[in-house]
């Protein structure tokens, strides 16, 4: 039987690196469906209190993954993409040895492109569930 991965995940796009302190980790979300309820900001809370590097290291992790989408490299690849089709395109025009370079061309931006876009939908998964863990702590911070 063969397990469901979700589109929403990639390894590309990971939610704790190695430049997260191991105390931190615990505090902060690993996929896109983990839960977060009170509990678990009230242990952030508490967990804390008395750690000020821990809390910086997870409120910026979370700050940093929840401003970083895949706008900016989707937008690079487009223009790239672009690029090269017009090169290939008018390449193709003029010999069979460009026809078969367009083909190739054709497959390979097929390939990487289905790869860049499950990356992206997985970048911004990423976004969105720090956001929310992010104004969850704040909140609880604040109160």
């Amino acid at each position: 039987m063969s397990t469901f991965r979700s589109p929403l995940i990639s390894s590309s796009v990971p939610y704790v690196t190695d430049r997260v302190p191991e105390e931190a980790r615990q505090y902060l979300p690993h996929d896109p469906d983990e839960r977060l309820d009170a509990q678990r900001v009230l242990a952030f809370v508490e967990g804390t209190r008395d750690k000020p590097d821990v809390r910086l290291a997870v409120l910026g992790t979370l700050r940093a993954h929840s401003t970083n989408g895949a706008e900016t490299p989707s937008s690079v690849v487009a223009v790239l993409f672009a690029a090269i089709a017009i090169l290939v395109s008018s390449t193709a025009s003029m010999s069979d040895f460009g026809v078969a370079l367009a083909s190739i061309f054709g497959v390979g931006s097929v390939i990487l492109g289905g790869w860049f876009v499950k990356t992206a939908f997985a970048a911004h998964a990423r976004r969105i569930t720090c956001g929310v863990w992010l104004a969850a702590y704040e909140d609880a911070l604040r109160s």
